[in-house]
Protein backbone atom coordinates (compact mmCIF):
# COMPACT_ATOMS: atom_id res chain seq x y z
CA UNK A 1 0.00 0.00 0.00
CA UNK A 2 1.18 3.52 -0.78
CA UNK A 3 0.98 5.51 2.46
CA UNK A 4 1.84 8.73 0.69
CA UNK A 5 5.08 9.35 2.54
CA UNK A 6 6.73 10.77 -0.55
CA UNK A 7 10.24 9.70 -1.53
CA UNK A 8 10.89 6.31 0.06
CA UNK A 9 8.48 4.14 1.99
CA UNK A 10 8.97 5.56 5.49
CA UNK A 11 10.23 9.03 6.45
CA UNK A 12 13.21 9.41 8.81
CA UNK A 13 11.82 9.14 12.33
CA UNK A 14 12.87 9.22 15.98
CA UNK A 15 11.68 5.66 16.58
CA UNK A 16 13.86 4.02 13.96
CA UNK A 17 10.84 2.43 12.29
CA UNK A 18 11.21 1.19 8.71
CA UNK A 19 7.98 -0.77 8.29
CA UNK A 20 5.22 1.48 6.83
CA UNK A 21 2.40 -0.30 8.69
CA UNK A 22 4.19 0.03 12.04
CA UNK A 23 4.96 3.66 11.21
CA UNK A 24 1.33 4.35 10.45
CA UNK A 25 0.25 2.89 13.80
CA UNK A 26 2.95 4.72 15.79
CA UNK A 27 2.11 8.02 14.15
CA UNK A 28 -1.59 7.49 14.85
CA UNK A 29 -1.02 6.88 18.58
CA UNK A 30 1.24 9.87 19.14
CA UNK A 31 -0.87 12.14 16.95
CA UNK A 32 -4.08 11.23 18.76
CA UNK A 33 -2.47 12.22 22.06
CA UNK A 34 -1.19 15.60 20.84
CA UNK A 35 -4.31 16.54 18.89
CA UNK A 36 -6.35 15.53 21.93
CA UNK A 37 -4.47 18.10 23.97
CA UNK A 38 -5.30 20.75 21.39
CA UNK A 39 -8.98 19.80 21.19
CA UNK A 40 -9.29 19.95 24.97
CA UNK A 41 -7.64 23.38 25.07
CA UNK A 42 -4.54 22.19 26.94
CA UNK A 43 -2.42 23.47 24.06
CA UNK A 44 -3.46 26.47 21.96
CA UNK A 45 -1.66 27.41 18.74
CA UNK A 46 -3.06 30.57 17.20
CA UNK A 47 -2.34 31.90 13.76
CA UNK A 48 -3.70 32.95 10.38
CA UNK A 49 -3.86 29.46 8.83
CA UNK A 50 -0.81 30.26 6.73
CA UNK A 51 2.52 28.47 6.34
CA UNK A 52 3.82 29.52 9.74
CA UNK A 53 0.60 28.39 11.44
CA UNK A 54 0.68 25.01 9.71
CA UNK A 55 4.33 24.58 10.68
CA UNK A 56 3.62 25.22 14.36
CA UNK A 57 0.70 22.79 14.48
CA UNK A 58 2.70 20.10 12.69
CA UNK A 59 5.70 20.65 14.95
CA UNK A 60 3.56 20.10 18.03
CA UNK A 61 1.49 17.16 16.81
CA UNK A 62 4.44 15.28 15.24
CA UNK A 63 7.15 16.12 17.77
CA UNK A 64 7.23 12.58 19.20
CA UNK A 65 7.92 10.78 15.92
CA UNK A 66 9.71 13.06 13.44
CA UNK A 67 12.88 15.08 13.98
CA UNK A 68 11.83 17.21 11.00
CA UNK A 69 8.42 18.04 12.53
CA UNK A 70 7.38 21.56 11.61
CA UNK A 71 9.08 21.56 8.21
CA UNK A 72 6.97 21.60 5.07
CA UNK A 73 7.90 19.65 1.96
CA UNK A 74 9.25 22.89 0.54
CA UNK A 75 11.37 23.45 3.64
CA UNK A 76 12.74 19.90 3.34
CA UNK A 77 13.42 20.43 -0.35
CA UNK A 78 15.40 23.58 0.40
CA UNK A 79 17.29 21.89 3.25
CA UNK A 80 18.03 18.58 1.52
CA UNK A 81 17.74 19.39 -2.20
CA UNK A 82 15.25 16.52 -2.43
CA UNK A 83 11.94 17.18 -4.21
CA UNK A 84 9.52 15.22 -2.02
CA UNK A 85 6.38 14.40 -3.96
CA UNK A 86 2.99 13.50 -2.50
CA UNK A 87 1.42 11.45 -5.28
CA UNK A 88 -0.63 8.51 -4.01
CA UNK A 89 -3.69 6.41 -4.75
CA UNK A 90 -7.16 7.60 -3.80
CA UNK A 91 -8.68 5.94 -0.73
CA UNK A 92 -12.04 6.29 -2.46
CA UNK A 93 -11.32 4.86 -5.91
CA UNK A 94 -7.66 3.70 -5.93
CA UNK A 95 -7.08 6.09 -8.86
CA UNK A 96 -3.83 8.11 -8.86
CA UNK A 97 -3.91 11.55 -7.24
CA UNK A 98 -1.50 14.43 -7.58
CA UNK A 99 -0.77 17.04 -4.92
CA UNK A 100 1.07 20.36 -5.01
CA UNK A 101 4.73 20.38 -5.99
CA UNK A 102 7.09 20.74 -3.04
CA UNK A 103 8.47 24.01 -4.36
CA UNK A 104 5.03 25.67 -4.32
CA UNK A 105 3.77 24.51 -0.92
CA UNK A 106 4.53 27.58 1.19
CA UNK A 107 3.30 30.04 -1.43
CA UNK A 108 0.02 28.14 -1.81
CA UNK A 109 -0.60 27.98 1.94
CA UNK A 110 -0.05 31.72 2.26
CA UNK A 111 -2.30 32.47 -0.74
CA UNK A 112 -5.15 30.33 0.61
CA UNK A 113 -4.79 31.98 4.02
CA UNK A 114 -4.94 35.44 2.42
CA UNK A 115 -8.20 34.54 0.65
CA UNK A 116 -9.66 33.13 3.86
CA UNK A 117 -8.84 36.33 5.74
CA UNK A 118 -10.42 38.42 2.96
CA UNK A 119 -13.63 36.45 3.60
CA UNK A 120 -13.49 37.39 7.26
CA UNK A 121 -12.58 33.87 8.34
CA UNK A 122 -16.05 32.71 7.16
CA UNK A 123 -17.83 34.59 9.94
CA UNK A 124 -21.41 35.74 9.52
CA UNK A 125 -22.62 32.74 7.51
CA UNK A 126 -25.58 30.44 8.08
CA UNK A 127 -24.65 26.77 8.22
CA UNK A 128 -25.36 25.86 4.59
CA UNK A 129 -23.24 28.67 3.19
CA UNK A 130 -20.57 28.18 5.85
CA UNK A 131 -20.15 24.50 4.95
CA UNK A 132 -19.97 25.36 1.27
CA UNK A 133 -17.18 27.88 1.82
CA UNK A 134 -15.43 25.64 4.35
CA UNK A 135 -15.36 22.83 1.77
CA UNK A 136 -13.68 25.21 -0.67
CA UNK A 137 -10.83 25.94 1.72
CA UNK A 138 -10.57 22.37 3.00
CA UNK A 139 -10.23 21.19 -0.60
CA UNK A 140 -7.51 23.73 -1.38
CA UNK A 141 -5.49 23.00 1.75
CA UNK A 142 -5.96 19.27 1.18
CA UNK A 143 -4.54 19.49 -2.32
CA UNK A 144 -1.41 21.26 -1.04
CA UNK A 145 -0.58 18.41 1.40
CA UNK A 146 2.26 20.49 2.85
CA UNK A 147 4.03 17.78 4.84
CA UNK A 148 5.68 14.48 4.06
CA UNK A 149 3.52 12.89 6.77
CA UNK A 150 0.83 14.08 9.20
CA UNK A 151 -1.25 16.15 6.76
CA UNK A 152 -4.63 14.75 7.80
CA UNK A 153 -4.09 15.44 11.50
CA UNK A 154 -2.90 19.02 10.89
CA UNK A 155 -5.69 19.85 8.45
CA UNK A 156 -8.31 18.47 10.85
CA UNK A 157 -7.06 20.79 13.59
CA UNK A 158 -6.90 23.75 11.19
CA UNK A 159 -10.45 23.09 9.95
CA UNK A 160 -11.83 22.81 13.47
CA UNK A 161 -10.14 26.10 14.41
CA UNK A 162 -11.54 27.89 11.37
CA UNK A 163 -14.99 26.62 12.29
CA UNK A 164 -14.66 27.63 15.94
CA UNK A 165 -13.76 31.20 15.03
CA UNK A 166 -16.79 31.31 12.72
CA UNK A 167 -19.17 30.06 15.43
CA UNK A 168 -19.39 26.40 14.44
CA UNK A 169 -18.36 23.09 15.94
CA UNK A 170 -16.80 20.69 13.43
CA UNK A 171 -15.78 17.25 14.72
CA UNK A 172 -13.22 15.55 12.48
CA UNK A 173 -11.59 13.22 15.00
CA UNK A 174 -13.62 10.22 13.86
CA UNK A 175 -14.86 11.25 10.44
CA UNK A 176 -13.20 9.05 7.78
CA UNK A 177 -15.94 10.00 5.32
CA UNK A 178 -14.43 13.48 5.00
CA UNK A 179 -11.10 12.11 3.71
CA UNK A 180 -12.90 9.84 1.24
CA UNK A 181 -14.98 12.79 0.01
CA UNK A 182 -11.85 14.94 -0.24
CA UNK A 183 -10.19 12.33 -2.45
CA UNK A 184 -13.27 12.20 -4.69
CA UNK A 185 -13.27 15.98 -4.96
CA UNK A 186 -9.57 16.10 -5.76
CA UNK A 187 -10.09 13.80 -8.74
CA UNK A 188 -12.86 15.98 -10.23
CA UNK A 189 -12.47 18.78 -12.76
CA UNK A 190 -11.40 21.62 -10.47
CA UNK A 191 -12.50 24.31 -12.94
CA UNK A 192 -16.13 23.24 -12.42
CA UNK A 193 -15.93 23.70 -8.65
CA UNK A 194 -18.01 20.63 -7.78
CA UNK A 195 -17.41 19.91 -4.10
CA UNK A 196 -20.79 18.36 -3.35
CA UNK A 197 -19.30 15.17 -1.87
CA UNK A 198 -17.06 17.13 0.46
CA UNK A 199 -19.81 19.56 1.41
CA UNK A 200 -22.10 16.69 2.37
CA UNK A 201 -19.39 15.00 4.44
CA UNK A 202 -18.49 18.21 6.27
CA UNK A 203 -22.11 19.13 6.89
CA UNK A 204 -22.62 15.78 8.66
CA UNK A 205 -20.03 16.73 11.29
CA UNK A 206 -20.91 20.44 11.61
CA UNK A 207 -23.27 22.13 14.03
CA UNK A 208 -23.63 25.64 15.48
CA UNK A 209 -21.40 26.05 18.51
CA UNK A 210 -23.13 27.02 21.79
CA UNK A 211 -22.69 30.30 23.62
CA UNK A 212 -23.06 34.02 22.93
CA UNK A 213 -19.58 34.37 21.41
CA UNK A 214 -20.33 31.72 18.78
CA UNK A 215 -23.75 33.23 18.12
CA UNK A 216 -22.12 36.62 17.55
CA UNK A 217 -19.63 35.11 15.11
CA UNK A 218 -22.53 33.77 13.02
CA UNK A 219 -24.36 37.09 12.73
CA UNK A 220 -24.91 38.18 9.16
CA UNK A 221 -23.58 41.66 9.93
CA UNK A 222 -20.09 40.12 9.98
CA UNK A 223 -20.45 38.58 6.54
CA UNK A 224 -17.74 39.26 3.99
CA UNK A 225 -18.08 38.83 0.26
CA UNK A 226 -16.67 35.74 -1.40
CA UNK A 227 -13.18 36.37 -2.77
CA UNK A 228 -13.32 37.05 -6.53
CA UNK A 229 -11.32 34.94 -8.95
CA UNK A 230 -7.80 36.33 -9.27
CA UNK A 231 -5.06 35.49 -11.74
CA UNK A 232 -3.18 33.62 -8.99
CA UNK A 233 -6.22 31.52 -8.04
CA UNK A 234 -6.96 30.75 -11.68
CA UNK A 235 -3.36 29.66 -12.21
CA UNK A 236 -3.50 27.44 -9.12
CA UNK A 237 -6.69 25.77 -10.38
CA UNK A 238 -5.24 25.11 -13.82
CA UNK A 239 -1.97 23.80 -12.39
CA UNK A 240 -3.96 21.42 -10.24
CA UNK A 241 -5.95 20.32 -13.30
CA UNK A 242 -2.79 19.81 -15.34
CA UNK A 243 -1.18 17.61 -12.69
CA UNK A 244 -4.32 15.68 -11.75
CA UNK A 245 -5.41 14.84 -15.29
CA UNK A 246 -1.77 14.18 -16.18
CA UNK A 247 -1.59 11.58 -13.41
CA UNK A 248 -4.49 9.64 -14.93
CA UNK A 249 -2.82 9.74 -18.36
CA UNK A 250 0.49 8.60 -16.87
CA UNK A 251 -1.29 5.78 -15.08
CA UNK A 252 -2.69 4.62 -18.43
CA UNK A 253 0.72 4.82 -20.07
CA UNK A 254 2.41 2.87 -17.28
CA UNK A 255 0.23 -0.15 -18.08
CA UNK A 256 0.97 -0.14 -21.82
CA UNK A 257 3.62 -2.27 -23.43
CA UNK A 258 6.43 0.03 -24.50
CA UNK A 259 4.79 3.00 -22.81
CA UNK A 260 7.66 3.92 -20.49
CA UNK A 261 9.37 6.33 -22.88
CA UNK A 262 6.12 8.20 -23.50
CA UNK A 263 5.37 8.11 -19.76
CA UNK A 264 8.73 9.70 -18.93
CA UNK A 265 8.34 12.29 -21.68
CA UNK A 266 4.86 13.25 -20.52
CA UNK A 267 5.96 13.50 -16.89
CA UNK A 268 8.87 15.78 -17.80
CA UNK A 269 6.66 17.91 -20.06
CA UNK A 270 3.98 18.19 -17.40
CA UNK A 271 6.53 19.32 -14.79
CA UNK A 272 7.93 21.97 -17.13
CA UNK A 273 4.50 23.42 -17.94
CA UNK A 274 3.44 23.29 -14.29
CA UNK A 275 6.50 25.33 -13.35
CA UNK A 276 5.84 27.92 -16.04
CA UNK A 277 8.64 26.75 -18.37
CA UNK A 278 6.41 26.90 -21.46
CA UNK A 279 7.84 26.68 -24.97
CA UNK A 280 7.06 25.35 -28.44
CA UNK A 281 8.59 21.98 -27.74
CA UNK A 282 6.74 20.98 -24.58
CA UNK A 283 3.41 22.27 -25.91
CA UNK A 284 3.93 20.27 -29.08
CA UNK A 285 4.83 17.15 -27.08
CA UNK A 286 1.77 17.53 -24.85
CA UNK A 287 -0.52 17.82 -27.86
CA UNK A 288 1.04 14.87 -29.70
CA UNK A 289 0.82 12.57 -26.68
CA UNK A 290 -2.80 13.56 -26.13
CA UNK A 291 -3.67 12.89 -29.75
CA UNK A 292 -1.98 9.48 -29.68
CA UNK A 293 -4.11 8.38 -26.71
CA UNK A 294 -7.51 9.59 -27.86
CA UNK A 295 -10.14 6.92 -28.29
CA UNK A 296 -8.66 4.71 -25.56
CA UNK A 297 -11.16 5.48 -22.81
CA UNK A 298 -9.44 8.49 -21.22
CA UNK A 299 -10.62 11.27 -23.53
CA UNK A 300 -12.14 13.33 -20.65
CA UNK A 301 -8.75 13.44 -18.93
CA UNK A 302 -6.98 14.30 -22.17
CA UNK A 303 -9.46 17.15 -22.67
CA UNK A 304 -8.82 18.43 -19.14
CA UNK A 305 -5.05 18.18 -19.68
CA UNK A 306 -5.18 20.07 -22.98
CA UNK A 307 -7.44 22.80 -21.59
CA UNK A 308 -5.22 23.30 -18.53
CA UNK A 309 -2.12 23.42 -20.75
CA UNK A 310 -3.67 26.13 -22.94
CA UNK A 311 -4.88 28.13 -19.94
CA UNK A 312 -1.45 28.07 -18.27
CA UNK A 313 0.27 29.04 -21.51
CA UNK A 314 -2.05 32.03 -21.79
CA UNK A 315 -1.66 32.98 -18.14
CA UNK A 316 2.12 32.87 -18.46
CA UNK A 317 1.97 35.17 -21.48
CA UNK A 318 3.14 32.57 -24.00
CA UNK A 319 0.75 33.65 -26.75
CA UNK A 320 0.98 37.37 -25.96
CA UNK A 321 4.76 37.48 -26.10
CA UNK A 322 5.13 35.54 -29.34
CA UNK A 323 5.42 37.50 -32.61
CA UNK A 324 3.45 36.62 -35.70
CA UNK A 325 -0.23 35.52 -35.64
CA UNK A 326 -2.80 37.07 -33.40
CA UNK A 327 -2.94 36.09 -29.74
CA UNK A 328 -4.37 32.62 -29.29
CA UNK A 329 -3.37 31.32 -32.72
CA UNK A 330 0.36 30.78 -32.25
CA UNK A 331 -0.07 27.07 -31.50
CA UNK A 332 -2.37 25.25 -33.94
CA UNK A 333 -4.83 22.65 -32.70
CA UNK A 334 -4.59 23.62 -29.06
CA UNK A 335 -7.59 23.46 -26.76
CA UNK A 336 -9.41 26.82 -26.63
CA UNK A 337 -8.87 28.85 -23.46
CA UNK A 338 -11.73 29.97 -21.26
CA UNK A 339 -11.53 33.58 -22.45
CA UNK A 340 -11.78 32.40 -26.06
CA UNK A 341 -14.73 30.14 -25.26
CA UNK A 342 -16.56 33.12 -23.74
CA UNK A 343 -15.98 35.33 -26.80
Amino acid sequence: MNYGYGSGDVPPNKLGITDPEVMRAAQQVTTDFRTGEMREGLKVIRGNFDTDHFRKIHEYTMQDVYQWAGQTRQDLKENTNQDISRDRQSVATSDPLAFAEAGKVNTRLDAISADLNKEGGLKGLEQGEFVKRLATYYDQYYQVAPFRAGNDAVLNIVTEQIAKQAGYDVQLENAPGVKIAADKTLAKDASKGDRSDLEQALNAVTKPAPGPEAELARRSSLRENEVPMTRERHEAIQTRELNQSGMFIQDTLSGRVGGKDTYDLLRQTQQEISRGQINDQNLQVARQIGNSLKGQGIDPYIGRFEKATAELAELKGYYVERPGPERGTALPDRAPSRSEQER
